[in-house]
């Protein structure tokens, strides 16, 4: 997201332009909005020549995929938490996870935890986000006593 965007009613405004939604795409690509999202992810069925005219369109109207939809529609938010009790101590295994995480395109939710209240409140926090999986790297171990 660059310096000048922001979102408003759940889209991004880039400079004076809000982001298209995925019916705008359809429309000028004239091609359903079925074979839109099937283009954006990838998926066979959609012709050489339909992906191309589909993206050029994407690429005209400024268009960014809303991944809150997508994770409701696929089941699946592509997020991985990672929660550590001092980021300075693992800067590689940090750095070497969101790697990993860009490279099969996930994105990372990173905590920092120094006790176990705090570690339960960021595991609470990625639950309800959804993500896919957590690590937790802390040097201390064992339960807070009730």
């Amino acid at each position: 997201m660059s310096p000048n965007s922001e979102w408003v009613r759940g889209r991004l405004l880039v400079g004076d332009r809000i982001s298209p939604e995925i019916h705008e795409i359809a429309r000028r690509a004239m091609v359903s909005v079925a074979t839109v999202s099937r283009a954006i992810n990838h998926l066979c069925g959609v012709r050489l020549q339909t992906a191309k005219r589909v993206w050029k369109a994407i690429d005209e109207l400024g268009y960014y995929p809303n991944t809150q939809a997508r994770a409701l529609a696929m089941g699946r938010t592509r997020i991985f938490g990672l929660i550590v009790s001092e980021i300075p101590f693992f800067p590689e295994i940090v750095q070497t996870f969101e790697n990993l995480a860009v490279e099969n395109n996930y994105e990372m939710l990173l905590s920092s935890a120094r006790d176990p209240t705090r570690m339960e409140r960021s595991v609470r926090r990625m639950m309800e986000r959804q993500v896919d999986g957590i690590a937790i790297l802390t040097f201390w171990h064992g339960r807070r006593s009730p």
